[in-house]
């Protein structure tokens, strides 16, 4: 059976790890500006939207949705083509 500090040490090791966890997606959420994910189409397709910024300033969001089931597979979007 285990004591009551063995049990408070292994709870603070896994805060510690969820708490690595939640940093790593607040930086990974920085460093691309924000995202959002949905799932679509009983489990087959999902949406992403990506807000785009540059040194603290909004630019733009862009949605794409991809198709999961049988092979991954983009099928819509609304970013623009270059207009170089």
């Amino acid at each position: 059976m285990m004591t009551m500090k063995k049990r408070r040490k292994k709870w603070r090791k896994t805060l510690r790890t969820r708490h690595a966890q939640l940093k790593d997606l607040l930086n990974a959420h920085h460093t691309i500006g924000g995202y959002d994910f949905t799932k679509t189409r009983q489990g087959k397709g999902l949406c992403v939207s990506i807000a785009t910024a540059f040194e603290g300033v909004y630019l733009e969001t862009f949605s794409l949705e991809f198709d999961v089931k049988p092979a991954l597979r983009l099928v819509r979007h609304d970013v623009r083509p270059s207009s170089r």
